[in-house]
C-alpha cells in the first residue's frame, strides 16, 4: 500500500483527521501498514501539533477588528472538546497583553472556573 492509499485507509478508519489525531498508539498500530514505530511517530507529530497551537500566538498582536480576534483563536479553540470562554484583554493602544480562558465546561454541564 502506498503512502496515499495508507493516509486515506488511516483517515476512513478513524472518521477523519480530528479523530485521528485523538487515537491512541494502539489504534494507530492496527491500521494495516502502521506499526508501533509508525504509530508513535504519528502520535509524536500530532501532540508537536497540538502543542503549537496551544503555544500560538506568541508575543504581543494588536486588535484592529474583532475578525483579528477570531483569525488567532480560531486555530486553538476550533479543535476543542468542551466549550471554554476565553477573554482578550488589551492595552489602551488595543495590543493584547493575555488571553485568559475564564470558564471551561460543555451543554450539559455547569460552566466552572479554569485553574
Amino acid at each position: 500500500m502506498n503512502a496515499v492509499d495508507l493516509a486515506e485507509e488511516a483517515l476512513v478508519r478513524h472518521d477523519g483527521l480530528t479523530c485521528l489525531a485523538r487515537a491512541s498508539d494502539t489504534e494507530l498500530a492496527a491500521i494495516p501498514g502502521i506499526g508501533p514505530a509508525r504509530a508513535a511517530q504519528l502520535s509524536a507529530a500530532f501532540e508537536l501539533g497540538r502543542r503549537l497551537l496551544a503555544d500560538w500566538p506568541t508575543g504581543r498582536w494588536t486588535i484592529r477588528a474583532p475578525r483579528a480576534v477570531a483569525e488567532r483563536l480560531i486555530l486553538q479553540m476550533g479543535r476543542l472538546e468542551r466549550e471554554e470562554l476565553r477573554v482578550v484583554l488589551l492595552n489602551t493602544k488595543n495590543v493584547v497583553l493575555r488571553v485568559a480562558t475564564v470558564y471551561q465546561g460543555n451543554v450539559s454541564s455547569s460552566p466552572r472556573p479554569s485553574g
